[in-house]
């Protein structure tokens, strides 16, 4: 991935810094169950920065989250940031996991929605394969955005665990990469919408 003239004080700059081809961000929301503003918002204007400010087409682009709902609102912000005259078809694609399936993009950004505590430890959102194939569709750069309750939760029962293990093991990774570089952005409050 190519990017210049990159702004390393720019939030949204550090988390799309090519050097770091994997990222975390993880966001300080809460009581998100099937849609998260934040997170819509978050991805919406990272898309757009990738795509006005750095010339990537849309066809480079994927924003995928498990939620319907949560892609609907990223569409909705991502029309607003882009315009009215938007045409549909330089919109980058915005979809669940499973539609993704067998698709690659050189930028994928995967948001993980949910900080109700009642909804995180879900076997739907813990699903490994789900992961896996939300993570691998990245040629590039990976971007994955997710809740600290999402993160922080322990699943209560053993298959639970199991399945939750890998998004842990994810979290770590990111962690140990972040001593170095930005391997896991944690963002308290987003700036300022515009």
């Amino acid at each position: 991935l190519q990017l210049s003239a990159m702004d390393e004080n720019d939030p949204l700059d550090r988390i799309l810094d090519p050097a770091t081809p994997v990222v975390l961000v993880e966001m300080n929301h809460e009581g998100c169950h099937q849609s998260s503003p934040d997170e819509a918002d978050l991805m919406a204007r990272l898309a757009m920065r990738l795509m006005r400010d750095y010339d990537v087409s849309p066809e480079q682009i994927a924003l995928i989250s498990p939620h319907r709902a949560q892609n609907n609102a990223i569409l909705r912000r991502l029309g607003e940031l882009l315009g009215d005259d938007q045409e549909a078809d330089t919109m980058p694609p915005v979809d669940t996991v499973e539609r993704m399936q067998g698709a690659e993009r050189d930028v994928i950004l995967f948001g993980l929605t949910s900080s109700d505590p009642d909804h995180v430890t879900s076997e739907f959102l813990n699903h490994p394969n789900r992961f896996n194939v939300a993570i691998t569709r990245a040629r590039k750069k990976l971007i994955v955005i997710g809740s600290r309750t999402f993160f922080s939760a322990i699943p209560g029962t053993e298959k639970g665990l199991r399945d939750n293990a890998c998004f842990k093991a994810f979290y770590e990774y990111c962690r140990e990469s972040g001593k170095e570089s930005e391997g896991l952005v944690r963002y308290e409050s987003l700036p300022e919408r515009k």
